[in-house]
């Protein structure tokens, strides 16, 4: 843990659930409040259930469903006004240097007083382009209103923190916000890394060239290409070199129906020991994560296989190019390419193994000194406490 320097903070953290579920929201909330409370700052957290908020609006999403169209609930100006009532009559600003928001909506609804600081991954507009795709975006009944609620977060936000390179540029694009308030900040592994430089080196040195196995992390195989992983696997066997798929997090195939080049590990759970084990096994064994997603608003597993040694392929999507650079920790490529031209680059690494463990080193270099939680706090930390010392 790094040193603080200076008293520490008076933080109120503002969730949509409580930040002890380390199952919500990729476990970011979880680590935020984990890892500033070691830092030695107080922070305490105010949960707003969205939950019990969207049970009140539940008739009005079931009507527009029946119709055919998207009502945001959580974008609408009932479930708002709801929220903002909530907050002002819970949350005592003067007790606190700074409010801590999951999100631009809570920041939205905090009345005047402290500074306010967000920390997401996407504005609402982008998402939903990104995520549904334009047809379903039509359907969107209250999107105006959404990206108001959007401008009103921006607004009340002293600073606005978003995870990827991607995620700021759309915001830059779509809506006002004065100089200085947004900041690329990329989120931190949701999982406990127990590698260190030496031992992830020695395992890229253990895994050799002569195969190439792959890694597939993710729920969802479709959205997140599932497909062309198992297509990078094939075009490698096709060029000689052995290659097999690991697949985690969901079960594509029936058991008994499972390709003999796919291996199923199904979900694992990080806050169990013995998955957490085979986990750390795989991205030690692997030579390589894929991620070939149609829509990413970042992807924590690019960074958490850096962080064991392990380069990445992903899609030129999203937030995915703020993690991978493309030839020095992982190689990038567009989506809808011929997954056998992604094989060809890869087997031409695999020719040289002293290329390939450059590409290792690499990867572990970037993670620590680019996307480790201890880097990310830091900056937080920093930009937390310009932010008290003006509010003070």
């Amino acid at each position: 843990m790094a040193a603080t320097c200076g008293n520490p903070l008076r933080i109120a953290y503002l969730a949509f659930r409580s930040p002890e579920d380390i199952g919500y929201w990729s476990s970011i909330p979880y680590w935020t409040v984990r890892k500033l409370s070691e830092r030695g700052h107080h922070v305490v957290s105010h949960v707003y259930d969205k939950r019990v908020l969207r049970l009140v609006l539940y008739p009005f999403e079931l009507a527009n469903r029946a119709l055919g169209r998207i009502w945001l609930s959580e974008r609408s100006g009932a479930f708002l006004a709801l929220l903002r009532l909530w907050i002002t009559a819970t949350l005592r600003q003067e007790r606190y240097d700074v409010v801590f928001c999951e999100g631009s909506i809570q920041a939205a609804c905090v009345a005047p007083g402290k500074p306010v600081v967000y920390w997401t991954d996407a504005e609402v507009e982008s998402y939903l382009y990104a995520y549904l795709g334009p047809a379903h975006v039509k359907r969107v009944v209250n999107l105006a209103q959404a990206r108001a609620q959007e401008q009103r977060g921006l607004d009340r936000a002293a600073r606005a923190f978003y995870a990827s390179q991607w995620s700021v540029n759309e915001v830059e694009r779509r809506y006002r916000v004065p100089a200085g308030r947004l900041k690329l900040a990329p989120f931190a592994e949701n999982m406990t890394i127990a590698a260190t430089d030496e031992s992830a080196y020695a395992a890229a040195r253990r895994r050799g060239v002569a195969r190439c196995d792959l890694l597939f992390i993710g729920i969802d195989w479709a959205r997140k290409g599932g497909g062309a992983a198992l297509g990078i696997a094939r075009g490698l066997q096709k060029r000689g070199l052995p290659s097999t798929l690991h697949v985690v997090g969901c079960t594509p195939f029936a058991r008994d129906a499972a390709p003999d080049d796919v291996l199923q590990h199904g979900y694992l759970d990080k806050s169990k020991p013995e998955d957490l084990a085979q986990l750390e096994r795989l991205f030690a064994e692997c030579h390589f994560l894929v991620l070939a997603s149609s829509a990413e608003g970042m992807g924590i597993v690019l960074l958490e296989a850096n962080a064991h040694g392990l380069p990445d392929i992903g899609t030129r999507v999203g937030g995915i190019p703020t993690i991978v650079e493309d030839g020095q920790n992982g190689l990038l490529f567009d989506l809808g390419s011929d997954p056998d031209g992604v094989a060809e680059r890869v087997a031409d690494i695999m020719r040289e193994p002293g290329r390939y463990v450059a590409m290792c080193v690499e990867a572990r270099r970037r993670f620590v000194e680019l996307f480790s939680w201890e880097r990310r706090i830091d900056q937080i930390e920093r930009e937390l406490r310009v932010l008290a010392a003006a509010g003070a």
